[in-house]
């Protein structure tokens, strides 16, 4: 059976207070690491999240949220991102709950453009096995 690839890329605008991002990024790698254990799609090889931080030297200025999602069939592949600043991080139950919320919300807007381009997509069992691996973990 092959697996699909999960994987999460950190941008930080650096500074020390942005340091309690770090603990979440290992644990969302974590989570994307079990989820690659599993095929959901045989049309789709990689499900990619670009986390963007705002920090002390860089403000990226994106919108907070999920905001860039994007398909390339043709490398099948397909990314989004979520973005967020100090506001967000500055206290971690609040950085949690963003998190928890804003990777299910990538992941279904993720599924919703599969669907729309007739993608092949085990979509209940991915968000079930994503929902069930964010409440033990995070």
């Amino acid at each position: 059976m092959n697996t699909n690839k999960f994987s999460i890329f950190y941008k930080s605008g650096g500074g020390d207070a942005i340091r309690i991002v770090d603990k979440y990024w290992q644990i969302i790698t974590s989570i994307f690491d079990k989820m690659s254990e599993k095929e959901y799609s045989n049309e789709i090889d990689q499900f990619h999240i670009e986390m963007r931080v705002d920090g002390e030297y860089l403000k990226f200025g994106d919108t907070t949220g999920c905001n860039s999602l994007k398909l390339f069939k043709k490398k099948r592949l397909i990314t989004n991102s979520i973005s967020f600043g100090e506001d967000v991080y500055c206290e971690e139950e609040l950085l949690s709950d963003f998190l928890k919320i804003n990777l299910l919300l990538a992941f279904e807007q993720m599924l919703d453009r599969l669907d729309k381009a007739k993608v092949g997509i085990e979509r209940r069992q991915l968000l079930l096995d994503l929902t069930s691996l964010i409440d033990k973990n995070l």
